[in-house]
């Protein structure tokens, strides 16, 4: 059985760390989900600006086939975002 675990938070709450260190435990691939987030959502992040509907959606959609290919490929994954 494949696994998905999505890590959401504030910046700084420990998701990397948290996510790093189970999946080593797990023997599940790791990965960072900023590297997939939308330029205009980092853009507003970097000034503590509110995401709008419209921008978590398109986010949220990018990590959900984000995580189905990395689980095609992998026993698990974990994804920080």
């Amino acid at each position: 059985m494949k696994n998905v675990v999505i890590l959401f938070g504030e910046m700084g709450c420990g998701k990397n760390y948290w996510g790093e260190r189970l999946a080593k435990e797990k023997g599940y691939t790791f990965y960072d989900g900023d590297r997939a987030a939308p330029p205009k959502v980092i853009d507003k992040v970097s000034r503590f600006e509110m995401l709008d509907r419209e921008l978590i959606r398109e986010f949220v959609d990018r990590i959900c086939i984000l995580a189905e290919e990395l689980v095609s490929d992998n026993e698990g994954v974990i994804i920080a975002q």
